[in-house]
């Protein structure tokens, strides 16, 4: 229970943070001392380190979590199909904007 409500706990943290952070307000601020470009890898680079926790507390609890549901076989292959739909999506997203000036890299890099 403890770490149910550390995990909870955190990710109120992490949704302040981040969208603190993803404010234009802040930005603007933030862009008086350092460049735009920057800015954005710092973003991506703070986002992705505050939700390793997440990660690893909700990894680290599956084992003790109750099963909740069990998809019966028609429905497993929607399940799959929309998956393997994501899952192109994001591909074909990736290929329509370059993932490195969207993290921020390219500007770091110059």
């Amino acid at each position: 229970m403890q770490q149910l409500a550390f995990l909870a706990a955190y990710i109120v943290f992490f949704v302040f943070i981040h969208s603190l952070t993803a404010a234009r307000f802040f930005k603007e601020k933030a862009y008086q001392f350092i460049e735009p470009g920057t800015y954005r890898f710092l973003y991506t680079v703070v986002s992705g380190v505050t939700v390793l926790p997440i990660l690893y507390l909700w990894l680290l609890g599956r084992s003790d979590s109750p099963l909740l549901y069990r998809i019966g076989f028609p429905l497993v292959l929607i399940s799959f199909a929309m998956i393997a739909v994501g899952l192109i999506l994001i591909l074909k997203s990736l290929i329509l904007i370059d993932p490195l000036s969207y993290l921020g890299v390219k500007q770091v890099l110059g």
